[in-house]
C-alpha cells in the first residue's frame, strides 16, 4: 500500500520522523492521517469545478507537464554526463558524436518547452472560466505536485546513526 511505501521511506531517512509512529497494528498512523487530510482538500478542491471531465482534463494535464519536465532535466543530464568523466569509456554512444548529441537533446529541450506552453492553454470544450484562472489552477497544481520533488532534490542526507 502507499502508506507501507511512505513508512519505509520514513523508516530509511527520505521522510521526516514524524511519520514513523506506528499505531498497535503496525501501521504508519501519521501517514495515514495525512493522506486522509490531502485526499479530502483535494475533493473540497474538486467541489469548485463544473464538471468531472474539467478535473479529469487538468489531471491528466498535470500529469503530462510533470512527466514532460522530467524529461527536460534528463537531456540536460545526458549533456552533463556527456563532459563529466568524459575520459571514461561509455556504455552507450549515440552515433553522430558530441555534435548530434547536442543537436537531439536541445530538440528534447525545446519539444519540451513548447508542451509545457500548450499545457497551460485550455480546451474550448471545457469550462475552465478564463485562460488567467486555468493559468493560475494549473500553475498550483504543478508547484504543488512538484514541491516533493524540489524539497528531496535539495534535503540534506541524515546519518545513519540518526535513523
Amino acid at each position: 500500500s502507499p502508506a507501507r511505501g511512505l513508512q519505509q521511506a520514513t523508516d530509511t531517512g527520505s521522510l521526516p520522523k514524524a511519520f514513523a509512529r506506528s499505531n498497535k497494528h503496525g501501521m504508519p498512523a501519521n501517514v495515514l492521517i495525512t493522506q486522509a487530510v490531502i485526499v479530502t482538500l483535494v475533493c473540497l478542491v474538486f467541489t469548485l469545478f463544473k464538471s468531472v471531465s474539467d478535473i479529469y482534463w487538468l489531471l491528466t494535464d498535470l500529469s503530462t507537464e510533470l512527466y514532460v519536465m522530467m524529461y527536460i532535466i534528463m537531456f540536460l543530464a545526458a549533456l552533463k554526463l556527456h563532459y563529466k568523466d568524459k575520459e571514461k569509456p561509455k556504455s552507450f554512444v549515440i552515433p553522430g558524436g558530441t555534435g548530434m548529441k547536442w543537436i537531439l537533446c536541445l530538440f528534447g529541450v525545446f519539444s519540451g518547452i513548447v508542451t509545457l506552453v500548450i499545457g497551460f492553454i485550455p480546451p474550448a470544450q471545457l469550462e475552465f472560466g478564463s485562460s488567467l484562472q486555468y493559468g493560475l489552477i494549473f500553475s498550483a497544481g504543478l508547484i504543488i505536485l512538484g514541491l516533493p520533488g524540489v524539497i528531496f532534490a535539495f534535503k540534506k542526507p541524515r546519518k545513519v546513526s540518526e535513523l
